[in-house]
């Protein structure tokens, strides 16, 4: 069955899963009598692909809506990076024309916080809005020589109070998605389980051997699995090749993907996401990013190279039609430093 590798049911990817449990639902309804299953299995397999796929379809909204939050904090962040830069340009401009006694300029750009660079981090930058509205209100207030126009400061306070309140909202969004992750990992081990008791079951009934496995999502042993030996498809190497991404050195930019030093293969299957820093690791993805390729590879523009985001690998030694399993992910943060490299 090209659908699945091996009966190994925890190796399924989550659409894969989806999958063998529809496949058991239909080939139950045909097959249901002549196996017998015990008590209340495929009503409870039924079940469980119910709960499922409404926590995949949970998932994927809370997904879509921690990346809508995302975006948000990420225009409003652009918006207000270039209002303090115009702030800035007020201060700047007053400084340089205005002469008062009593008044130590450095104090000014202090309280107005244009000494150093803009902030990267997203809650310095609201802390700096926030600064330059209340200190210029404060000086138009005692009607200072160095008072400036206040609508421009005005509109950084609010700009600033909104990504506040935007980051507060991704922080729920995010909390919302671990917390429905967590009720798949869940939902998932009982459909582990359920599966493994139908395919016992089954294979009880009618042997290891049987075609008609694959009515239920199973595989028959003479195709891919064999009690007590390697799985066919599967190399007889020891282990998966361990991961490894990196920052390409100068002068490349870019991100390299590969793994530790391998032997039985020089041909390679990769698959690659990412994902903003703090966020949930990624699945791996269903498909191949690249198949049957010497390693390492240099990432395409399709992974886009930005400050904070983090690039995930799995890996898969090939030769011939023979694989090794997965292995496990491994990842690299691309960060200020790298990009001024």
């Amino acid at each position: 069955m090209a659908q699945f590798p091996n009966n190994n049911f925890q190796r399924d990817t989550n659409a894969d899963h989806t999958i063998r449990c529809e496949f058991f639902v239909s080939g139950a309804a045909t097959h249901g009598v002549e196996l017998a299953f015990r008590g209340t299995l495929v009503a409870d397999i039924t079940t469980h692909l119910d709960n499922w796929k409404a926590l995949e379809l949970q998932h994927e909204d809370e997904k879509g809506d921690v990346e809508a939050a995302t975006g948000l904090i990420n225009t409003l962040k652009t918006e207000l990076e270039a209002l303090i830069v115009q702030g800035r340009y007020f201060v700047n401009s007053v400084l340089s024309e205005v002469e008062a006694e009593g008044v130590d300029e450095h104090d000014i750009r202090r309280d107005f916080g244009v000494e150093g660079k803009i902030p990267d981090g997203v809650a310095k930058l609201v802390d700096l809005g926030r600064q330059m509205a209340a200190i210029n209100a404060k000086y138009i207030l005692e009607s200072s020589p160095y008072a400036l126009p206040a609508a421009p400061f005005e509109e950084i306070g609010t700009v600033a109070e909104a990504l506040s309140d935007a980051l507060d909202a991704r922080k729920v969004e995010h909390r919302e998605q671990m917390h429905v992750g967590k009720l798949k990992e869940v939902e998932r081990k009982v459909g582990d389980r359920l599966l493994s008791r139908a395919f016992n079951w089954a294979c009880a009934v009618w042997g290891y051997d049987e075609p008609k496995l694959e009515d239920l999502g199973f595989v028959p042993k003479s195709q891919i699995w064999t009690p007590g030996q390697p799985e066919p498809g599967v190399t007889d190497w020891p282990n998966a090749p361990v991961a490894k991404i990196w920052i390409a050195p100068y002068p490349v930019t870019g991100i390299l993907a590969g793994c530790e030093e391998y032997t039985g293969t020089d041909r390679f299957d990769f698959r690659i996401a990412y994902a903003k820093k703090n966020e949930p690791v990624p699945e791996m993805p269903a498909d191949n990013y690249l198949t049957d390729v010497e390693g390492p590879a240099l990432l395409g523009n399709e992974f886009p190279l930005e400050k904070n985001m983090v690039y995930y690998e799995w890996i898969r030694a090939s030769k011939d039609s023979e694989v090794s399993e997965w292995s496990d992910v491994a990842s690299v943060e691309w960060t200020e430093e790298s990009i001024t490299k």
